[in-house]
């Protein structure tokens, strides 16, 4: 703070009061703002605050680590970036570096070794010092990509890939085809026995290579959906290592749990049985002649003494009915 009245701020500009307390917070953040509106101050300053706490007073080259990367598309902006933050951390014990292109390796080298927390630096030059062993990121918590955009439109983006690699707080966003490739990536999240966290993004292409990696490590990896990007039932269940089956009979009742009842079968509805006459009109009914008063009056049952013997053919007719 004695920095910033030094250097004669009073009011913070807009892209300031809304990126410093996401910083601060540890969030991820992608910014944009016209040239002089504060941009490098509004990651300078709360990442000088997120570093301070580490801060040390000691000569040890072991007790400056680089904390922090900044990574610049030009040498102009390097050494522009890399002074502002000596002059926001003056009074802090914290050091800071700048390497890039065209200028003296060795002396970049020596400026290394003494141990620095920031370092800025353009993407070509500090890969030729990871590939001589000079610089170490395994302990960067920060990175910051200034004036990106501009970065990918020179092509650098192979090289910020390489250097996203090499850093410690890993996250795939393709999954390696070679299970080999994915070791080696997670290993740098922590060295000489210290934890680190890898996280990959997965899609459904990538189960195969996924089941490799699973295979190789001989561990299953955890699965989380991430909200707004779910696919449909049966991918997230392939996802998320769950076979869609149907569950087994001890699975959907188990044994301490009360038998559900059990509804019963529909019944086929059964054709109704044909009933048997109790009377045959042939037999029942006695011969008249046929006259319009006869057929108009209904038939009555009569005693089975008939005035007239009943041929045996009729029985014929009756479709084979028993005699009583």
């Amino acid at each position: 703070m004695q920095a910033v009245r030094d250097l004669g701020y009073e009011q913070p500009t807009p892209v300031q009061e809304q990126a410093i307390p996401l910083v601060l917070a540890g969030r991820d953040l992608m910014a944009g703002a016209q040239t002089g509106t504060g941009k490098t101050a509004a990651f300078a300053l709360p990442i000088l605050q997120r570093l301070a706490p580490q801060a040390s007073s000691s000569a040890s080259p072991a007790r400056h680590p680089v904390r922090a990367l900044i990574l610049t598309p030009t040498r102009e902006l390097a050494i522009q970036v890399e002074q502002s933050f000596r002059d926001y951390g003056k009074h802090l014990p914290l050091r800071s570096a700048v390497v890039y292109g065209g200028a003296d390796m060795n002396a970049q080298i020596q400026q290394l070794r003494r141990g620095v927390e920031v370092l800025v630096a353009t993407p070509g030059r500090l890969l030729d010092h990871v590939q001589s062993k000079t610089v170490m990121l395994n302990q960067v918590g920060i990175l910051t990509l200034d004036e990106a955009d501009r970065m990918l439109d020179m092509g650098f983006l192979p090289d910020i890939r390489r250097i996203i690699a090499l850093l410690p707080q890993v996250i795939n966003f393709d999954i390696p085809h070679s299970p080999e490739d994915y070791i080696h990536r997670i290993g740098r999240t922590g060295r000489a026995g210290a934890g680190g966290e890898a996280i990959s993004l997965v899609a459904p292409t990538d189960l195969e290579a996924l089941a490799a990696i699973e295979r190789l490590i001989k561990k299953k990896l955890d699965r989380v959906l991430v909200p707004g990007f779910q696919p449909d039932g049966g991918t997230a269940a392939t996802l998320m290592g769950k076979e869609a089956r149907r569950p087994s009979r001890r699975e959907a009742a188990p044994r301490e749990a009360a038998p559900r009842p059990m509804a019963p079968k529909p019944q086929r509805p059964m054709a109704p049985k044909p009933q048997r006459p109790q009377g045959d009109p042939i037999f029942s009914t006695p011969y008249e002649p046929s006259t319009a008063s006869a057929s108009a009056a209904p038939q009555a049952e009569v005693p089975q003494q008939s005035k007239r013997r009943q041929p045996q053919v009729a029985a014929l007719l009756g479709g084979g009915l028993k005699r009583a």
